[in-house]
C-alpha cells in the first residue's frame, strides 16, 4: 500500500471518528492529508468506496489486536477487560468506534459501507461470546449465562458508554461500566 493511500485511510479514520463520516468531504480530506483533491480520487473513486476501505482497515486491525489480546492475557475475564481498552485508548483521542459512529449516520451511509459495519460487529459478537464459552469451560464465568445475549450487552454497553463519557467528559466512568459487566461473569 502507498505511503500516501495509508495517510488518506488514517486521516478519513480519524476524521470519523471524532465528527461523522458525513462531516467531511475529499476537499477536506486533500487539505487535512496535505494533497490535491484528485490524489484522493486517484486511490479512493468516491466516497463509498473510500468508506468501505476504512472499515476493512479498522476491522484487520481490530482482527490483529485481538489475536494480541487472546494470546496476551490468561484468562476470559481479563480478556474481555483488555477488550475494553481499545474503547478507553480512542476516547483518550476523543475518537469512538469507527463503525459506531458510521451505525449512528445509516441514512447518510452508503449501503456498502453498512455491510462491512454489519460485518464488524458480527466479528466483535463473535469473538465475545468466544471468550465467554472459554470461560464457562474453565469455569471461571457462570454456566447460565448465554454467551451470545452476553456478547450484544457488552458490547453494547462499550459503545454507549464511550459515547456518554465523551459527551459528558467523563472518561472515567466508562471503566466502571466496563467492571460492572464483566463483574455479572463471574462463576
Amino acid at each position: 500500500m502507498s505511503e500516501t493511500r495509508t495517510r488518506i485511510l488514517s486521516e478519513a479514520t480519524s476524521l470519523t471518528r471524532q465528527r461523522g463520516y458525513a462531516s467531511f468531504s475529499f476537499a477536506h480530506l486533500a487539505e487535512t492529508v496535505g494533497i490535491r483533491k484528485p490524489s484522493i480520487h486517484h486511490h479512493f473513486p468516491n466516497k463509498a468506496d473510500l468508506g468501505v476501505n476504512i472499515v476493512l482497515a479498522y476491522s484487520k486491525d481490530m482482527r490483529e489486536k485481538l489475536e494480541k489480546i487472546t494470546e496476551a492475557e490468561r484468562t476470559p475475564i481479563r480478556t474481555l477487560r483488555a477488550y475494553s481498552g481499545l474503547y478507553s485508548e480512542g476516547l483518550q483521542r476523543g475518537e469512538l468506534c469507527l463503525c459506531a459512529t458510521l451505525a449512528t449516520e445509516a441514512d447518510a451511509v452508503p449501503e456498502v459501507v453498512q455491510v462491512e459495519v454489519q460485518r464488524f460487529f458480527r466479528d466483535q459478537l463473535s469473538w465475545i461470546a468466544t471468550q465467554v464459552s472459554s470461560g464457562q469451560l474453565i469455569g471461571e464465568i457462570r454456566s447460565t449465562i448465554i454467551p451470545e445475549d452476553f456478547a450484544l450487552d457488552y458490547l453494547s454497553s462499550l459503545q454507549g458508554a464511550a459515547v456518554m463519557a465523551r459527551s459528558l467528559g467523563i472518561p472515567e466512568k466508562f471503566d466502571r461500566v466496563v467492571e460492572d459487566s464483566l463483574a455479572t461473569l463471574s462463576a
